[in-house]
């Protein structure tokens, strides 16, 4: 069996309809979701990496704080712009359909799951550079699911440039910094340059790469 047909087996298994059922029910993308109420940092100590499996953050251990009455394992995940393309690309391709409909899914679960979207000012920019008027709206009204926005910083630049002098792309390269910078987990895109750039650095960068679709199987199969 391919991957595309194993990956759509995943996906009929575990209830996600079709593109365009699912554009229908998501309805965040006729409303402004706030960001949640911003929540004091936790003074415990933490670990000094990321889990090996890079699924789960760092968390505290303390059962006695304040601040973590109980021991949360938040996700935090950080979709670049090729993902929140995806659901207005054109969807003849099995792979493109299949990519839309996980990061779909992905927003779609997120509250339920625990998972924070994490969002940056490097994806804003590239945002508004989309050339396409209609298609820069959607992703645009798309992107307010995205929370705990990452403000571009001296570190944020100085690891950036760090990444291109690896051969990152600009764009790909800040990404990974924010991505760095917001503790996230995993960092989803479409792009396969992307990944294979990734995973020939994978020793040196601090979060992990993926497609959403392997992504979004991995973690149903948990």
């Amino acid at each position: 069996m391919s991957n595309l047909s194993l990956e759509k087996k995943y996906l009929r298994r575990y209830g996600i309809d079709s593109h365009n059922e699912i554009l229908a029910d998501i309805s965040f993308l006729h409303v402004h979701i706030p960001s949640p109420a911003t929540q004091p940092p936790c003074s415990c100590p933490r670990p000094a990496a990321l889990p090996s499996c890079a699924f789960r953050q760092p968390f505290c251990r303390h059962k006695n704080a304040k601040c973590c009455d109980k021991i949360k394992l938040l996700m935090k995940i950080y979709l670049d712009v090729c993902c929140l393309n995806r659901p207005f690309d054109d969807q003849i391709q099995d792979r493109v359909r299949l990519e839309s409909e996980s990061v779909l899914t992905i927003l779609n679960h997120s509250k339920a799951k625990g998972w924070r979207l994490l969002n940056s000012e490097v994806i804003s920019i590239e945002i508004s550079k989309i050339p396409d008027n209609d298609k820069r709206r959607k992703v645009t009204l798309l992107s307010t699911m995205l929370q705990s926005h990452i403000i571009v910083d001296d570190d944020i630049e100085k690891r950036a440039t760090e990444l291109e002098n690896l051969t990152f792309k600009p764009f790909d390269a800040l990404h990974v910094a924010c991505a760095e910078k917001g503790r996230a987990g995993i960092l989803l895109t479409t792009d396969d340059a992307f990944m294979r750039k990734a995973s020939q650095c994978k020793d040196t960068i601090r979060v992990r790469i993926e497609n959403p679709v392997r992504w979004l199987m991995e973690v149903i199969e948990e």
